[in-house]
């Protein structure tokens, strides 16, 4: 995509996600295939408005800007904006979200 700014629309986050490491402390390639069904990481940089209801209530969206965020393998689409790998994912597609240290309903 070309330089710009953008922003996800309806309840989809774009999130960043690092890269993956490809050689262990050893020296050891590791292939892709090690960590197939594994979960996925990242952090929600850009955050949609929210999904809208069939009554046309706005239902707001329960991530919020520079959260750490997990995800599945498969979720989301890869996009490259200013040279930067992100991945487009909706918010039902993210399975747990960093909560801060107070929070009293978190496990940890």
């Amino acid at each position: 995509m070309s330089e710009g700014t953008y922003r996800p629309m309806s309840d989809n986050v774009l999130v960043r996600v690092p890269k993956k490491e490809t050689m262990t402390s050893g020296g050891l390639h590791i292939p892709e295939s090690a960590d197939q069904g594994k979960p996925q990481h990242g952090v929600a940089v850009a955050i949609g408005p929210g999904r809208r209801l069939e009554t046309g209530e706005l239902l707001p969206m329960l991530i919020v800007q520079n959260q750490e965020v997990l995800f599945g393998q498969y979720a989301g689409i890869p996009v490259e904006i200013n040279k930067v790998e992100y991945l487009v994912i909706r918010q039902d597609d993210i399975l747990l979200a960093k909560e801060e240290a107070n929070a009293q309903d978190a496990v940890g």
